[in-house]
């Protein structure tokens, strides 16, 4: 039997079906209002907070002095409220929390490793001591790449089931590989009126319907991949 679909677009078959399914019973995440979960898609450190605080603490504590980006209308203040109260999020030395930027290996690392009080050897990077102490408990994905590859939301539904229910028999990426690779990702910049994700989207969808139709397996979101379709989308610009 295929099974019920736990999103329109994730299988039982997903490879990370029993994370996406384990937040979805914990009312972590609905999903999006067309049915869909768009697991390639990436996440922002708001929406990563939230995720995350939800499953730990459902409570809506909102009292605590807010960063200066963090408003008491905004969407996510109570859960970087808890966040901040539980000393998982601290401030930049620009005092600011940077709500919309998207959550890459090192930051998702950082909180987690607070939040499920994992043991961080303290190192001269400030990420470097909490990837290590996640890759040896098994939490990150095997498809993580690198130090600042932007985590999708699948990869961090991923590493909170893992975390939460300690999880140690999943594929796992080696904490030395990603950190050497910290320096390869592609920075790209920000094209205006282009919204990347959905360039990257719809790319990533016209790939695998391609690869498909010739049997074979899909591709997922990479380095390579995310500089394909910016460098499609400046040339396409003009």
């Amino acid at each position: 039997s295929a099974g019920t679909f736990i999103f329109s677009d994730v299988a039982p078959q997903h490879e990370n079906a029993p994370a996406i399914s384990f937040l979805k019973d914990k009312a972590v995440t609905k999903g999006y209002t067309d049915g869909s979960f768009k697991p390639d898609r990436t996440i922002t450190r708001a929406e990563f907070v939230k995720m995350l605080m939800t499953l730990r603490d459902p409570s809506d504590n909102d009292a605590c002095i807010p960063l200066k980006d963090v408003k008491k209308k905004d969407w996510f203040y109570a859960p970087v409220c808890l966040a901040m109260q539980e000393k998982i999020v601290q401030g930049g030395k620009d005092g600011l929390f940077h709500p919309g930027d998207q959550v890459t290996l090192a930051d998702a690392s950082v909180m987690l490793a607070r939040a499920y009080k994992v043991n961080v050897v303290e190192t001269k990077q400030w990420f470097e001591g909490s990837i290590r102490a996640l890759a040896a408990v098994k939490a990150i994905p095997s498809d993580v790449e690198a130090t600042y590859m932007r985590l999708t939301r699948a990869q961090v539904a991923e590493m909170l089931w893992r975390l939460q229910n300690n999880v140690t028999d999943q594929a796992s990426a080696d904490a030395d590989t990603v950190l050497s690779a910290q320096c390869d990702m592609f920075e790209q910049e920000s094209i205006p009126k282009v919204d990347l994700q959905e360039v990257e989207r719809v790319w990533l969808g016209w790939i695998n319907n391609a690869r498909a139709e010739e049997g074979l397996a899909p591709y997922k979101i990479d380095k390579q991949l995310i500089r394909t379709a910016w460098l499609w989308s400046d040339q396409a610009k003009n």
